[in-house]
């Protein structure tokens, strides 16, 4: 009887836990087309200004990198950037937009980016010990928590 028990509560585990591995999956796939039409109106809006057409917005699973601009003229996101605040959502995707004409992160990247959106400063440089302002310092106490949602997510 007592193995009985257990080996029903093995089985009920085992298909918990695959629907809720088919969960994230179906929650993730969602994210993604929605997120992949935002962001291509969002990159469609903004390439007038920075002059710059990207070929192509994907997302998928960019490790620890929010974006990311290929050689070829295509724009990665990682699918948990669009649970971001919007105006952080905004900026990594002008970040990325830039790096069609810049590169690398040199001064010209900068420049750009900052005549993009000049609401937004450059980040101090590393072992300086000093903070510039960046879209993280207009987030309100509720986005932060909205943001706090995709580790929640991801461990699931």
């Amino acid at each position: 009887m007592k193995q009985a028990r257990q080996g029903a509560r093995a089985s009920a585990m085992c298909c918990w836990r695959r629907t809720q591995a088919q969960g994230k999956k179906l929650f993730v796939a969602w994210y993604k087309e929605h997120a992949t039409v935002w962001l291509t109106r969002q990159a469609t809006r903004w390439s007038p200004r920075l002059a710059a057409k990207p070929k192509a917005v994907q997302l998928c699973d960019l490790s620890y990198r929010w974006g990311s601009c290929d050689p070829d003229g295509t724009l990665q996101f990682h699918w948990q950037t669009i649970l971001l605040p919007p105006n952080i959502v905004e900026y990594v995707l002008v970040h990325e937009m830039v790096h069609l004409h810049e590169p690398n992160h040199g001064k010209a990247f900068w420049r750009r980016l900052a005549r993009a959106m000049p609401d937004c400063q450059r980040p101090a440089p590393k072992g300086s010990g000093l903070v510039r302002a960046s879209p993280v310092d207009q987030t309100t106490t509720e986005e932060v928590a909205q943001a706090k949602l995709l580790y929640t997510i991801e461990s699931m």
